[in-house]
């Protein structure tokens, strides 16, 4: 079939095309306005089934934020666990060298070695891993994929507690009760400074959950809190949005036209956060004070 772009006047049938595309998210009211509207108390919604409301919440709006979930102090440990993590991880980072490996880490500097999500997950060893600030979005970003293989190694006895904890098995039944998942995989992520953080976007068009536990104070905008737009998960928006802006030169994951109707998910630590990730979702930019650390699960089907 002929390109549109080789056939005389291509370029002015496509400029027609997309001027005369309507706008996808025209009129698109999301489910909830304000944090509190995506919020439960664990403490002062305790006579209610905190699981079923979750799962309500979860369908609806695509997202849920459980609050008073986690003993504050069993979050620090945990918290001290991952600056400590971030300390040993610069001491074995060789400056000359984009990755390397030690006898039960992989650490890399942006992408020299793993590319993709898939990759990292699946890798032998838990990796550590600098996201170049050269690279595009979310430079300087520091992560951790399976953490909690990590934390069993390094003797993180704080994270090794937290995840443990029954109080996150909430979170386990509220995602249970919409997708089919069999592998918990955890990360870490720590943002100092990010202050190109990837912006609204989706990852992915099927069944795809996060959990999300804030393990530092992100009560600030300039800390970069989770940001999210209630009801955007449906799949029938997101593929006539995608269609479009690929049509107009854009990508079909990136929708920077919601920024005003999301929610940025401030809270201290200890915020639990359950986002369904073909919902649009990005990070709030960082000052060069900001800092953010979390605990993420993936509810995977990875083997």
């Amino acid at each position: 079939m002929t390109r549109a772009s080789k056939v005389p006047g291509g370029d002015l049938l496509k400029a027609a095309y997309r001027s005369s595309q309507p706008k996808p998210w025209s009129g698109f009211k999301p489910s909830a306005r304000s944090l509190a509207d995506i919020t439960i108390d664990v403490d002062k919604d305790a006579s209610l089934d905190i699981v079923a409301l979750g799962q309500s919440r979860l369908r609806r709006d695509g997202v849920v934020v459980l609050c008073n979930l986690l003993r504050p102090e069993d979050v620090e440990q945990a918290s001290a666990d991952a600056r400590e993590t971030k300390r040993r991880t610069l001491e074995l980072i060789n400056p000359v060298q984009p990755d390397g490996e030690t006898e039960d880490t992989i650490w890399q500097v942006g992408t020299s070695r793993f590319k993709s999500f898939q990759q990292l997950a699946t890798a032998p060893k838990p990796v550590l891993h600098f996201r170049n600030p050269g690279e595009g979005y979310d430079g300087g970003m520091f992560e951790v994929y399976n953490f909690d293989q990590l934390a069993q190694l390094w003797g993180l006895q704080g994270v090794q507690k937290l995840i443990a904890d029954e109080r996150l098995t909430m979170a386990d039944r509220i995602v249970s009760g919409l997708h089919n998942w069999n592998r918990g995989l955890y990360n870490l992520y720590q943002n100092d400074a990010v202050t190109m953080p990837r912006g609204l976007h989706i990852d992915c068009l099927v069944s795809s959950y996060k959990m999300l536990v804030y393990l530092s104070d992100c009560t600030k905008l300039s800390n970069g809190p989770y940001c999210f737009v209630p009801g955007s998960h449906r799949r029938d928006l997101l593929l006539k949005a995608g269609f479009v802006n690929v049509a107009n030169g854009g990508t079909n994951t990136d929708f920077p036209e919601l920024t005003d109707v999301s929610i940025p998910i401030v809270g201290r630590a200890g915020t639990v956060i359950i986002s369904a990730q073909f919902g649009v979702h990005g990070g709030q930019p960082q000052d060069e004070q900001g800092t953010r650390s979390v605990l993420v699960k993936n509810y995977t089907t990875l083997n």
